[in-house]
């Protein structure tokens, strides 16, 4: 693999029992089994608070057990 540089990332997992992420932040969520992008949103006028993934899908926010900050960019 000529020319690809591996890059190792540790990823620290916050239970969400225990602290939530700053409104609008996007990070990673563990939901379903999967890995996916999202912001956690207070609730609002029209919506209680839930997380949308990067895909514009509702989550309630007894959904979603275990977020992380998002990794660094390599450079």
């Amino acid at each position: 693999m000529d020319g690809v540089t591996a890059v190792k990332v540790s990823i620290e997992w916050i239970p969400c029992a225990e602290r939530l992420p700053d409104s609008d932040e996007r990070v990673l969520i563990a939901f379903g089994g999967d890995v996916w992008p999202a912001t956690y949103e207070d609730a609002d006028a029209v919506y209680p608070a839930h997380w949308l993934s990067d895909d514009a899908q509702r989550l309630d926010r007894n959904e979603v057990k275990h977020w992380a900050h998002m990794p660094e960019v390599p450079t």
